[in-house]
This record gives structure tokens, C-alpha cells and sequence, in this order.
């Protein structure tokens, strides 16, 4: 298989989708973030975990605890 940095092509968005079937979807989202993506994939509280993505009330809290903005208010 082939890799590429993203240095090659700095004009294509990285947008990050996986599921939350172990349970610890929002670390990789996290980590993701920080290794420059542009974009990741989060699920309502409700509707996350499993075959779904990981929670965007824990994406969003863990992100604001972590100094990342994300331009959501996390009310609940």
C-alpha cells in the first residue's frame, strides 16, 4: 500500500470518520485534530457509540478541556 503526507497535498481537507464501537472514539478524534484534520465525524449523544461515531457532548467537552475550540456550545 501507498502513504502520503499531508505536506504533498496541502489543499485536500483530511475529514476523519470511524465508529465508537470500542467505546474510546473520542481520543482518536482528539488525536486527529491535533495530527491536523480538518474535519471528524461525531453523533448526537443519543445516537453515538457502537456502529455509530463517538458522542459530540464528550468530542466537544474533551476538545474545549483541551484547549481546542470548536465553536459549539456544550448546554446540557
Amino acid at each position: 500500500s501507498q502513504s502520503c503526507s499531508c505536506s504533498e497535498f496541502p489543499d485536500l481537507p483530511i475529514h476523519v470518520h470511524t465508529h465508537g464501537t470500542s467505546g474510546n472514539g473520542v481520543a482518536p478524534m482528539i488525536e486527529a485534530v491535533c495530527a491536523g484534520a480538518d474535519a471528524v465525524d461525531a453523533a448526537v449523544c443519543s445516537m453515538s457509540g457502537m456502529t455509530s461515531q463517538p458522542s459530540m457532548g464528550s468530542l466537544v467537552a474533551v476538545s474545549e478541556a483541551e484547549g481546542i475550540p470548536t465553536g459549539i456550545t456544550n448546554k446540557g
